[in-house]
């Protein structure tokens, strides 16, 4: 299947030799995100413009633009997005919008929704200097499991843990040990050089695709 580039040529949408498709510069990833905002976009604008059609009001509602970073969060999350337009405020009128998104449930596992559970301590993946620090018992583990749950007993509500652990310090309060790598997969790679590296991505992979419901997919690069 083809695609044709803003800039010219085409590209094999599910052939691509220097990515994986789960992979953010992946030709697959970049279509799904293109295919997806025109889709938002057109039917929001499509909407807002009938809207200005009908009503009597004098504002001229559109769709704002969206930064990249927001149309992040939007295709990658559970999300709601709300738009205020025409608000008097007293001498000015407020247009703005606000995104809500939901990085804990079951039912979409993004790739920063995995730690690594280590001696009762739960780490970022991408903690500096993780992977030489762990021990033989750790395993990746997903975000809602550390959070604190409930349930009633008669009349009584009672909370627990599904997985007790203390949340690094470095790494996930501060976070001023963690990487800033803007691509997880490509961070893994880099790794896959020691021992180590590999154990790690193998930790966290396994964990990600038992959470989407898939086998772990073997990799020559993690053998």
């Amino acid at each position: 299947m083809k695609r044709q580039r803003k800039n010219g040529g085409d590209y094999d949408i599910f052939q691509d030799s220097k990515h994986s498709i789960e992979e953010p510069n992946s030709n697959f990833n970049q279509h799904r995100r293109e295919v997806i905002k025109y889709a938002i976009e057109k039917n929001l604008s499509t909407a807002i413009a009938n809207f200005n059609n009908f009503t009597s009001s004098t504002n001229n509602f559109q769709m704002p633009k969206l930064k990249e970073t927001e149309w992040d969060k939007i295709l990658n999350h559970i999300s709601i997005i709300s738009f205020l337009q025409g608000l008097n405020i007293g001498g000015k009128v407020y247009n703005g919008y606000s995104i809500i998104t939901n990085t804990k449930n079951k039912e979409v596992v993004s790739e920063d929704s995995i730690y690594i559970l280590d001696d009762g301590y739960y780490h970022n993946p991408l903690e500096e200097e993780l992977s030489s620090n762990l021990s033989g018992s750790a395993r990746g583990i997903l975000n809602i499991d550390l959070e604190r749950k409930a349930y009633s007993m008669g009349t009584n509500t009672k909370y627990y843990y599904p997985t007790p652990a203390f949340a690094s310090y470095s790494s996930v309060v501060s976070q001023s040990k963690v990487s800033d790598a803007e691509n997880i997969y490509k961070y893994f790679d880099d790794l896959k050089s020691s021992t180590e590296g590999k154990n790690l991505a193998m930790l966290y992979y396994t964990a990600l695709a038992r959470e989407r419901y898939e086998m772990y997919r073997t990799d020559n690069s993690f053998k």
